[in-house]
C-alpha cells in the first residue's frame, strides 16, 4: 500500500542519516586525533629531541649513537604527519563531512608510513637505552626537568617515544570503523578499504615490537623487586621472559614466597 512505501522509505532515509552521522562523527575523529598526534611529534622533535642535543654537544656520557637510538626517524615521522595533516586540511577542510576523501588522503602517504616499520623494529633498541639512562640519577634529573619546562607535568619521555607505535596500532581500529559506515558506492569506499589493509599490514609488524617492549619492561619491573641487586640491568644482555611466577627465598632457615 501506499502508506507501507511511505514508512518503508522514511525507514531507509532513517538508516541513510544515521549512516552519515555515524561516517562524520569518524572523520571528525580521525582528522582531530591525527592533528593532535602530530603536535606530539613535533613536541618530541622540537623540544625533546633539541635539548637532548644541546646536552650531548657538553656530556661526553650521552653520544650521538643513544640518541640516535633512542628516537629512530621520529623527525621523518613528523615529516609525514605534517603533510599529512597539510593534505586533510586540503582534502577534509576546515569542516569535515559525510563525503569527506579520508581513505584518499591516507594512500597518497602509502610510501611515508613505510617509515614504522623502521621505527617499531628499533624501538626495543630505544627502551634499552633509555632504561640505561634513567638509572642515572643525573639523566633522570634531566629528563624530569626537559618535561616540566615544556608543561608535560604528568608525562613522560617514555610515553613519548611509545606514542608512535600507539598510533599506528591504533590505526586499523578507526579505519575499520569508518570503512563499516562507508557505502560501497562512496567515492571513498576504495581507498578506505585499502588504507584499512595498509593499517593492518603496517600493524602486525608494529605488534610485534610492542610485544618486546612489553617483556622487557616486565624485566626491568621484576629487577626492580630483588633487594640488593649487583651488577648490570638484566635488560642490558636480555630481552626474553622464559617464564614467571613465585619464588621462595630461603634466608637463615627462614623461608618466603616472592612473585
Amino acid at each position: 500500500s501506499f502508506t507501507t512505501c511511505r514508512r518503508n522509505l522514511s525507514a531507509a532515509m532513517d538508516v541513510d542519516d544515521k549512516i552519515k552521522r555515524f561516517r562524520l562523527h569518524v572523520v571528525k575523529e580521525i582528522y582531530q586525533t591525527e592533528r593532535d598526534y602530530t603536535d606530539s611529534l613535533e613536541f618530541t622533535v622540537d623540544h625533546i629531541l633539541s635539548k637532548l642535543r644541546l646536552k650531548a654537544a657538553n656530556d661526553k656520557s650521552l653520544s650521538e649513537e643513544h640518541i640516535s637510538k633512542l628516537f629512530s626517524n621520529v623527525d621523518r615521522l613528523l615529516v609525514i604527519h605534517k603533510r599529512l595533516v597539510a593534505d586533510l586540511q586540503v582534502m577534509v577542510g576546515s569542516t569535515p563531512s559525510y563525503d569527506s576523501p579520508v581513505g584518499q588522503c591516507y594512500l597518497k602517504h602509502q610510501q611515508g608510513f613505510r617509515e614504522y616499520k623502521t621505527y617499531g623494529e628499533n624501538n626495543e633498541h630505544a627502551q634499552k637505552i633509555l632504561y640505561q639512562l634513567e638509572n642515572d640519577q643525573a639523566f633522570k634529573a634531566f629528563f624530569l626537568g626537559v618535561m616540566l619546562l615544556g608543561g608535560k607535568t604528568e608525562a613522560s619521555i617514555s610515553s613519548y617515544l611509545f606514542k608512535p607505535i600507539q598510533r599506528i596500532c591504533k590505526y586499523p581500529l578507526l579505519f575499520r570503523e569508518l570503512l563499516k559506515y562507508t557505502p560501497v558506492d562512496h567515492s571513498d569506499y576504495n581507498a578506505t578499504n585499502h588504507a584499512l589493509s595498509m593499517m593492518r599490514e603496517l600493524c602486525s609488524v608494529i605488534n610485534e615490537a610492542k610485544r618486546r617492549v612489553e617483556r622487557l619492561e616486565l624485566i626491568a619491573d621484576w629487577q626492580g623487586t630483588v633487594e640488593g641487586w649487583e651488577g648490570s640491568a638484566v635488560v642490558d644482555t636480555c630481552a626474553e621472559l622464559v617464564k614467571e611466577g613465585p619464588l621462595i627465598k630461603i634466608s637463615a632457615g627462614n623461608m618466603k614466597e616472592r612473585e
